[in-house]
């Protein structure tokens, strides 16, 4: 019966070395993928902050491209309110002191 039991013991020790042996493959195939997904996090995270950039970038860019048309727009009209106060006052101003005006 003590032979029995020991025998029983020695098989439980064994059978639990295999599973010992497969727990740790299994962790270190674990922390393997969870360094893959923590590089791949720190890549997206950059990729973010990248677009996130040209984002901001490309509002800027934006706001700039409408300020400049406003501009244009202001000077247009400022261009055509002159020539025709130039036109209606009989032609006494030059269309260069027009120009002057607008640039100040």
């Amino acid at each position: 019966m003590i032979d029995q039991k020991l025998k029983d013991y020695e098989d439980l020790r064994e059978d639990m070395r295999g599973k010992e042996h497969e727990v740790k493959n299994l962790l270190e195939k674990g922390k393997a993928e969870q360094q893959t997904a923590d590089q791949l996090l720190a890549r997206a995270d950059a990729a973010k902050a990248l677009a996130e950039e040209a984002a901001k970038k490309g509002r800027s860019t934006l706001q700039e491209a409408n300020d400049i048309l406003n501009n244009l727009k202001d000077s247009y009209l400022a261009f055509n309110t002159m020539q025709f106060c130039t036109l209606r006052s009989g032609g006494k101003k030059l269309l260069s002191d027009t120009l002057v005006l607008l640039i100040i």
